[in-house]
This record gives C-alpha cells, structure tokens and sequence, in this order.
C-alpha cells in the first residue's frame, strides 16, 4: 500500500514540478510544450502498460521480477526515443505493413489475456512447482515451454536454475533464464509501440529537445505505471479482461486505421470508459 501511494504521487507531482522547472530555465512557451509532451508520452504509455501485463501474464513472472524487467525497458526507451528523434521514426513508419504486423499482434494479445484467466504469480507456486520432478522440463508458463522448445536447452524454465539474468548449469555449460527472454519481448513491443508517439510528438513539438526530454522524464514512470495497475488489478479482477478488450481495440485501430484514425485523447478516453465499466462488476464478486 505504501508503494501505491508513493507511485500516485510521484505521478501527480511530477506535472507541477515538471513545468515550473522548463518554465525557469526557457519561458512558459516552452514549459507549455514540455508539459504537454509529457502529458502525450503518459497517454501513449498506457497502451504500453497493457501490452507488458499482456506479456508478464504470458511468462507467468512474479512482481519482483516485471519491475527488474521494466526498469531494463525504462532505459531502454530512453535509448529508442533518442534514435527515434534523430530520423528512424519516419523511416520505420514509411513501412506499409508495419501497422497491420503490430495491431494483429495486439489483437492475438488481448484474445490471449481474454481466454486465459487471472492469476498473479507468487513465490508459492513458483517453489511448489519447482520442487516437482518435473520441474526440470517444464515451467508454469506454455509460452516459456514453447521458447525452450524452439532453442534446445538455451533457455532455463526452472525457477531453481535463476540465479539472475544468466544462469550456470553445474557442468559449466551457459544458459540464458526465462527473465531475458521476457526482457528481450518487452524491450520489443516498447520499440514497435514507441513509433507512433515519436512521430506524434515531432508534428505537434518542433523543438526536438523538449520532445525527446518529456519523453525520456515520462520513461521512468513506467515501473509506477504498471505498479499501480497491479494494485488495481488485485482490488478489481475484471479489470483483467478490461485488459484483453483495450488490447483488442487498439490492434483494431491500427489495422483499420487506413479508414478511420482515432485522436489519442479520444482513444483514452474509450479505454477510462472500458475500465471504468469493469469496476462495478468486480465490486459485486
């Protein structure tokens, strides 16, 4: 509770402070701007944020572990908007079949989180589960099963083997451990998503500093972002399928969006709305 109430308010304090900083050192014209790239970076975030439960729900990892994982994708986001900036949004997004590629990936994700149920991960069931015989071939997560079926024995599945990112096998032979495949997927859809918001932000903010620097500021709430819809995850269930329905309906909007494109306001506002109407359902569970 305490972690939820720290990341709230690191959220809503970071505005204020935010713009009176870019007001002092370049004038409120320019503070406006930061502020409103800030403001558009958390928005496009939260399409981020459902992606990653999406993704950490799939491997079946622990909260310790996603919040190792998103800091990786913190910095690494930094790293992408600062190339993104430089040129390679546009170039990426004068691919045609860019679009069709990441919304029909969105929409197997959200048809994924709709047909599985909830449950968070906890240290329990991983012990009990690697205590098992079987524990050595098989892991909780058929995603994790499909990676080492694919790689061979590149891959450790079993919780006992993780010693952090890369594990040592006793007879000295290197294997890579569920966390940085799960890294790797989420550094990924990061990159993929984060095109979009880049070449949004260069049409609306033509000073590329103030684009570049609310997008790197807003970056390291990703952890808190995520955090905090854990939190809401464990007081609403439905929010779960809140998820997989958002999920749906932004890789729909990327596969039709040659017919209709959607604000980004208008989009988050359908998504308060969709979350909004799981929350009076799970207060009758």
């Amino acid at each position: 509770m305490r972690t939820n109430n720290q990341a709230k308010s690191r959220v809503l304090s970071g505005h204020d402070k935010a713009r009176s900083a870019k007001e002092a050192i370049r004038g409120p014209h320019h503070g406006s701007n930061w502020l409103a790239g800030y403001l558009l970076e958390l928005i496009f975030l939260t399409e981020n944020v459902f992606v990653f439960h999406a993704i950490a729900e799939a491997f079946q990892l622990s909260r310790a572990a996603v919040s190792g994982c998103l800091t990786v994708v913190a910095w690494g986001q930094i790293a992408f908007d600062a190339v993104f900036f430089m040129g390679l949004a546009e170039w990426l997004r004068s691919w045609i079949l860019l679009p069709y590629l990441l919304g029909s990936w969105l929409l197997c994700l959200g048809l994924y989180v709709l047909s599985h149920s909830h449950e968070e991960p906890g240290l329990e069931a991983n012990a009990s589960v690697a205590s098992s015989p079987a524990a050595s071939e098989t892991s909780q997560s058929p995603v994790a099963d499909m990676v080492r079926n694919v790689t061979g024995n590149r891959v450790a599945v079993d919780t006992q083997e993780e010693t952090g990112y890369f594990v040592v096998k006793a007879y000295e032979h290197l294997k890579v451990s569920v966390l940085d495949v799960a890294t790797a997927i989420l550094l990924l859809a990061d990159f993929m998503l984060d095109i979009d918001v880049v070449l949004t932000k260069i049409e609306e903010i033509p000073n590329s500093y103030l684009a570049f620097s609310s997008s790197a500021m807003a970056a390291f709430l990703i952890p808190e972002l995520f955090a905090l819809s854990q939190d809401m995850l464990g007081c609403f269930p439905l929010l779960h399928y809140g998820i997989g329905v958002v999920l749906c309906f932004f890789g729909l909007q990327m596969l039709f969006a040659w017919a209709y494109e959607i604000q980004p306001l208008v989009a988050c506002s359908v998504v308060v709305a969709i979350l909004a109407g799981c929350v009076p359902g799970s207060c009758t569970l």
